[in-house]
């Protein structure tokens, strides 16, 4: 946070965090990173980071120059790069939505459902459920909650047999329940 940066990072394996921490200690996930992704995008753009990644699992990255990245995907990829930014800041501002306006199980419902689709487009959710190696202490951070709250939402969700979180995997068992519990039809 705050570091001057020129290097931008792809995920290979394993997942990890994107967040700030207050000047009180307070720690707020802006994001998560699944294998895949393209981590520090906005530094392809911006010059300082204004957060801190850090790594919840084991994981093997990708460095690129930054200047050289944007040139080499501009290049590239060109209309369709500057979409993928595009698709970026919307899933931002769908962040800034829910923490703004959203009740928190619906906050949570959209977090995993969102989850789910990004880790199955790359062929990770396996016989119906995904890793999710965040503790609830993090996923509270994530979605704005305290942990007290986080957990009674995960044990209301786990009774009504619509969403399991157990021994590091979460299983969606009613997906038309937590699309409609999370504003999504």
């Amino acid at each position: 946070q705050g570091e001057v940066a020129g290097r931008v990072f792809t995920l290979r394996t394993g997942w990890a965090t994107r967040f700030v921490l207050l000047p009180d200690g307070r720690r707020q996930i802006l994001d998560i990173y699944i294998p895949g992704d393209f981590i520090c995008y906005q530094l392809l753009v911006v010059r300082s980071a204004g957060f801190t990644v850090q790594t919840l699992s084991d994981a093997d990255l990708c460095e690129f120059d930054s200047r050289r990245m944007l040139d080499a995907l501009r290049l590239t990829y060109g209309d369709t790069f500057e979409r993928w930014i595009e698709e970026q800041f919307q899933r931002t501002d769908e962040r800034l939505t829910d923490f703004g306006r959203r009740p928190a199980a619906e906050r949570l419902v959209r977090f995993f459902l969102d989850l789910e689709h990004r880790l199955e487009v790359r062929g990770l959710v396996t016989d119906g459920s995904f890793e999710f190696p965040l503790r609830q202490e993090q996923l509270a951070d994530l979605v704005g909650m305290t942990v007290v709250h986080t957990g009674r939402l995960l044990s209301d969700l786990r009774n009504a047999k619509q969403l399991t979180l157990e021994r590091g995997r979460v299983r969606i068992q009613d997906h038309d329940a937590l699309r409609r519990l999370g504003g999504l039809g």
